[in-house]
């Protein structure tokens, strides 16, 4: 029994016969290895492709218009400049160009130059005449035919500087089209008017016809590089607007508000309780516009009428980029910079939940939101900069998800600024600092001394401050 056992343990497990199986395994080894190796390759390939985009989106998101330059942790003081010479709204961000643009003493000529961001000195300078002295003065703005960032400066000479209401009386005016980084003039169109926009690439102005009973506007589009005409529209007539007034037949003081604005390919005039929508030149719809209530365009093409006095209780009528209607329990919001990354949505704040909510331009359906959102956001390199109380947090423009959040104590009405690299939040003597990219809280960035108890301010892509000469100058820090 004994030799039995052993001839059948021989049999079954001969000596040479068992390293086999070690040896299969050691022979996976290397496919194994190279396996690994191309998966982490692939891996770090795919990290690389990452990164290059978002360090392309950060590049293109650092021209848009308002975006500081890189702050470093300890400021200081690069130059300053009286507040009346061009400071006083005279100035305009175009890209990452700095302009200003004033009037003679006389009223007689006009000047727009280029200011260097880091050093106050004027770069490119381009004069000319007025054509009706002392009628204007001079509106610099962006002219961007696409959502990427502008390059070409808009500029409108004689049309009367008036915001909230638009002028009744018309004057004759000169439209200037250059190139913001040499200065180089594009176009010069001889016209006039009593209110300007820009859609696109061209240029509108709007002439209006009031006979004491009825208002007639007309508007006339030029295209801004080259000033050949585009297209002219008349708007139907309406009756002047009575003054509104009470059960009693008193004045209520309420107003009916008027305004011009433009997005690319639209413009929307309101006046008189209307607004109407052109698109392209011909009138698409128009709308009845309760007194005090403002008319305003989205950069994504969504006319906005909401409540002046903005009531908890009103719904905001949405005008949609088809033409349709629809009304939403929603208030506006203030976008401080918009590099042109979320382009089809319009961004609106819920009253229920106080939602940041991203609404499709077209069919008016909530795309995403995210709870307690606040009313001023930048959205940068395809995210939403979001503020609420003392939280901020970083929103994918696509999905809505969050890609960040963060918490710090300030004040909600301060604007949150940034530089394409980090998010600021300014707070008296500093700016608390965020990384753009994952929220990683950084090194505060400190106000020299002297400024120790004032709050900068973002005024046309670069950090401002009034100082303490009652607003007799204006310093800029970086």
């Amino acid at each position: 029994m004994g030799d039995m056992r052993t001839v059948d343990l021989d049999d079954g497990a001969p000596d040479d016969a068992a390293p086999a199986p070690v040896q299969q395994r050691r022979r996976r080894w290397p496919w194994l290895l190279a396996a690994v190796v191309l998966v982490v390759g692939a891996l770090a390939t795919w990290q690389r492709v990452i990164d290059a985009r978002e360090h392309r989106a950060l590049a293109e998101a650092a021209d848009a218009s308002g975006v500081l330059l890189p702050l470093p942790e300890q400021l200081r003081d690069l130059w300053s400049v009286p507040t009346d010479l061009g400071f006083g709204g005279q100035v305009a961000a175009v890209g990452p160009h700095l302009l200003a643009a004033s009037t003679s003493d006389d009223g007689t000529g006009y000047e727009i130059h280029e200011v260097d961001r880091l050093t106050g000195a004027t770069g490119w300078s381009v004069t000319g005449s007025v054509a009706t002295a002392g009628a204007g003065g001079v509106d610099c703005r962006p002219l961007s035919p696409d959502s990427a960032p502008p390059t070409l400066a808009a500029c409108a000479i004689g049309i009367p500087l008036v915001y909230g209401v638009l002028p009744t009386e018309t004057s004759a005016a000169r439209l200037v089209v250059l190139d913001a980084a040499t200065g180089d003039v594009l176009s010069t169109t001889e016209t006039s008017g009593s209110a300007w926009t820009t859609s696109g690439d061209q240029l509108v102005t709007a002439v209006p016809q009031n006979d004491g009973d009825g208002v007639t506007w007309t508007l006339t589009a030029v295209d801004g590089p080259t000033g050949a005409p585009a297209w002219t529209l008349t708007l139907p007539t309406v009756p002047v607007a009575p003054p509104e007034t009470d059960e009693n037949g008193l004045a209520t003081g309420r107003m009916t508000m008027s305004s011009l604005a433009g997005s690319p390919g639209r413009v929307v005039l309101a006046d008189q309780g209307h607004a109407w929508v052109v698109v392209d030149g011909r009138l698409q719809t128009s709308e009845t516009v309760p007194a005090d209530w403002s008319v305003s365009l989205d950069a994504s093409g969504v006319v906005e009428i909401a409540p002046g006095d903005g009531t908890s209780s009103g719904q905001m009528r949405l005008v949609l980029t088809d033409g349709s209607t629809t009304e939403a329990p929603v208030q506006q919001i203030s976008v401080a910079v918009d590099d042109g990354s979320m382009p089809g949505l319009v961004l609106v704040r819920a009253w229920k939940g106080l939602a940041l909510q991203a609404r499709d331009a077209t069919t008016g359906a909530v795309r995403w939101e995210v709870p307690a959102g606040g009313t001023q956001v930048l959205v940068m390199a395809g995210r939403v900069i979001t503020r609420s109380g003392d939280d901020i947090a970083a929103v994918d423009a696509d999905d809505g998800h969050v890609v960040w959040h963060t918490h710090t104590v300030t004040d909600s009405a301060i604007q949150l600024l940034t530089d394409a690299h980090n998010v600021y939040v300014p707070v008296p003597g500093r700016l608390r600092a965020f990384a753009l990219s994952d929220g990683t809280e950084l090194p505060d960035r400190v106000l020299p001394q002297e400024h120790a108890d004032e709050t900068p301010f973002n005024l046309a892509g670069v950090l401002a401050l009034y100082g303490t000469g009652a607003g007799q100058s204006v310093a800029v820090v970086g």
